[in-house]
């Protein structure tokens, strides 16, 4: 998607917040239109920020005579209920909440809603439209099977395909675009992959490892995260260091760029894991003692 890139290095999307952002301590999380329905969302976060975001950017320049809170709550829920219509109540509820305190007329409403969808439903549609991309299935070599190969690993779940979860790139068109920027694994064996597997059992082990005391707290943290949590990690350090003045705006650009590279990282990943389809350090491990 070239147009995005060229929409992220435009000038006029430079954050401009006046606030520089502050060390955490213990206040409060930043809490605006924008992490509420960061809240509400389970995985379509590029979707729903890069929505709110296209909303406020085209107010923004074209000084159009919309509501600019009410256009953002209708795209977010507009977002969100297409991909789980089964919380249609809640998050009816939810955009009802934000639309009070403006008071705005019937057909402010109507105005509001019709230019949120309009800019939100191009951007859904190229998530659904670019759902399907051709992969084969590839099965996992038996355990003990060949050295190199993934394979299946008592005690480990089976979880390798091209695109995980569905969900296409948005800068690059398709994720095999990031391959030539990562290298592959190295021969098995070669030097190269004989020093990285020494390095992961030393440092790796469960005990007796070289670790220090700051490598062990960020295994610790890794280690405590869920699902859920990993998901939207960066969002929730976004939300403790933001100022609580920065603007709508400059919240759905950081939100919408953290997305972004996220997806897009994501899908590189598991595109590069499916293409090499290289054992996992568990795997090599095991078979060498």
């Amino acid at each position: 998607m070239s147009l995005l890139m060229a929409f992220f290095l435009s000038k006029d999307t430079v954050v401009t917040a006046n606030a520089a952002p502050t060390s955490s301590g213990n206040r409060e999380p930043l809490d605006n239109l924008i992490t509420q329905w960061e809240s509400a969302a389970e995985a379509e976060f590029a979707y729903l920020h890069l929505s709110q975001l296209e909303v406020l950017r085209r107010i923004k320049l074209g000084r159009l005579n919309v509501n600019p809170t009410a256009a953002v709550a209708y795209a977010s829920h507009f977002v969100i209920r297409t991909f789980h219509w089964e919380k249609q109540a809640s998050l009816d509820m939810m955009l009802q909440t934000q639309l009070r305190p403006l008071n705005l007329t019937k057909q402010q409403k109507i105005t509001a809603r019709r230019f949120a969808i309009r800019v939100a439903l191009p951007i859904v549609r190229n998530r659904i439209g670019n759902d399907i991309l051709e992969y084969q299935d590839r099965q996992p070599a038996p355990a003990n099977g060949p050295p190199g190969v993934y394979q299946s690993t008592p005690g480990q779940l089976f979880f390798l395909n091209g695109l995980s979860g569905g969900a296409p790139p948005l800068i690059a068109d398709k994720p095999e675009a990031y391959r030539s920027a990562i290298p592959g694994p190295p021969p098995v064996p070669s030097p190269e992959y004989n020093r990285d597997l020494r390095e992961v059992r030393e440092y790796g082990a469960l005990f007796g490892s070289r670790r220090n005391q700051e490598q062990d707290q960020v295994l610790n943290f890794a280690q405590s995260l869920d699902v859920n949590t990993y998901t939207r990690m960066w969002a929730i350090v976004a939300k403790q260091i933001l100022p609580h003045n920065i603007s709508l705006y400059d919240t759905a650009y950081v939100f919408a760029a953290m997305a972004i590279v996220q997806q897009d990282g994501i899908a590189s990943v598991f595109d590069n894991k499916w293409y090499h389809f290289f054992w996992r350090p568990v795997t090599a491990i095991r078979y060498v003692i």
